[in-house]
């Protein structure tokens, strides 16, 4: 394997007020990540923001509840907006929305890592839409947006492994060290 120095690195979930989505999203990969066999991987720092967030808002109630559902709490989770250090020092930025990746862009292109990608990019079905603002909306829209989240994490996962951990020519799908399904239960609704 390779060297991989993370230091003062992390992976970026951008959403628009870092409330709903990119709080979940960044839990779920957390989450992930301590489940972990790849000692490398588990170092990876998890971060998320908002292109409209203010400093310190609490995640939205039917987010933290959907993520209870999930056995995973983000009650702690205080709300960031994006900033030029939080996009340069990224491995890696996972966008909700088309939109996020635009303002990214737009705003701090310059400093934008290579790895910038919309979450549901590896996703056979509308790989190009991006996953649904639930803010405002009811507890089982917020449901399926957790589940769809839930649903990006093993692509981001092996995303990380080829990357950061191995060489072309070790990657092997069928390894079921590389390639293994996040295992998160998430209730059906």
């Amino acid at each position: 394997m390779e060297n991989f120095n993370y230091q003062d690195k992390h992976i970026l979930f951008v959403c628009t007020g870092n409330t709903c989505r990119s709080a979940m999203a960044e839990a779920f990969l957390k989450d992930a990540l301590k489940q972990e066999d790849i000692p490398e991987l588990k170092g990876i720092k998890v971060v998320s923001c908002g292109t409209d967030a203010e400093y310190g808002c609490c995640p939205s109630i039917f987010a933290i509840d959907a993520m209870a559902e999930a056995d995973i709490d983000i009650r702690k989770h205080r709300s960031q907006p994006f900033s030029e250090d939080l996009v340069k020092n990224s491995l890696a930025i996972f966008a909700l929305d088309q939109v996020h990746l635009s303002k990214i862009e737009n705003r701090y292109g310059a400093v934008m890592p290579e790895d910038s990608y919309l979450i549901t990019h590896w996703k056979t079905i509308n790989p190009h839409h991006g996953i649904s603002d639930p803010w405002g909306k009811t507890f089982q829209f917020y449901q399926e947006c957790r589940n769809k989240i839930a649903d990006t994490i093993p692509s981001i996962l092996f995303f990380l492994r080829m990357k950061f951990l191995l060489k072309e020519t070790e990657l092997n799908t069928e390894n079921s060290q590389f390639y293994k399904p996040y295992c998160k239960k998430v209730p059906l609704i």
